[in-house]
């Protein structure tokens, strides 16, 4: 399948590729062709995606281009050893500074709970990250979460502590962590496709204090 759509401001052309090289693998391709003597140029770019889908495992590969840079590309590998249990592993490179990235994961699903850990390391740093995550449903209208973030090398942990609430015509959801930053946002629907947002922040630490309303459109 092939879809094209013209800017009418700048001229620019954006083509969109997708399709089936086998069974099991798709291709998708994203290109932005933007000319550079519009009024606001933007960088041409493009994106491709190559997925495999066996029966218990996945594979992926992502590379962007883009106009003046160098290419960033990306491999991800996912493993299904059971019903509940998955691991594997995403790895990145940048071409231009030759620089990789690479993390290490697994996560375990029961009926009504979510536990993940990864461990990502970057290449000419020794500040490697440790990443723990759990969510648990309560009941069909409340989610709660914790994560756990740290830094062996210096000796840096950050904990997080979150809930969501999921109302008949109302979402509301709060996340705490041990910086003494609290995230609020409470989602209003107030027609079908149209919801009324609701967002503060508040960094006791630094004193910062920020707010904000906003209307989302479609889901």
């Amino acid at each position: 399948m092939l879809m094209g759509r013209l800017n009418p401001n700048n001229g620019g052309v954006k083509l969109i590729a997708v399709g089936s090289l086998s069974e099991k693998t798709s291709v998708q391709a994203n290109c932005d062709f933007n000319r550079s003597d519009a009024a606001e140029p933007i960088p041409s770019s493009g994106v491709l995606d190559l997925t495999y889908k066996s029966d218990d495992y996945t594979c992926g590969f992502n590379t962007q281009l883009v106009e003046g840079e160098d290419a960033q590309m990306k491999f991800s590998f996912l493993q299904t050893l059971s019903t509940s249990i998955a691991a594997g592993v995403e790895a990145s490179y940048d071409t231009g500074k030759a620089s990789a990235h690479a993390s290490f994961g697994a996560r375990y699903s029961g009926a009504d709970f979510l536990a993940s850990t990864n461990y990502s390391i970057q290449q000419g740093s020794p500040n490697h990250q440790i990443q723990c995550h759990y969510l648990k449903q309560v009941d069909p209208k409340v989610s709660l979460a914790a994560s756990l973030t740290c830094v062996p090398k210096t000796k840096v942990a950050n904990v997080s502590l979150g809930y969501v609430f999921n109302l008949q015509t109302a979402k509301i959801s709060a996340k705490m962590d041990s910086s003494w930053k609290m995230h609020a946002t409470v989602e209003e629907h107030i027609a079908p496709g149209f919801s009324l947002l609701f967002s503060g922040m508040l960094d006791h630490v630094k004193e910062d204090y920020k707010f904000g309303v906003g209307l989302q459109v479609g889901q």
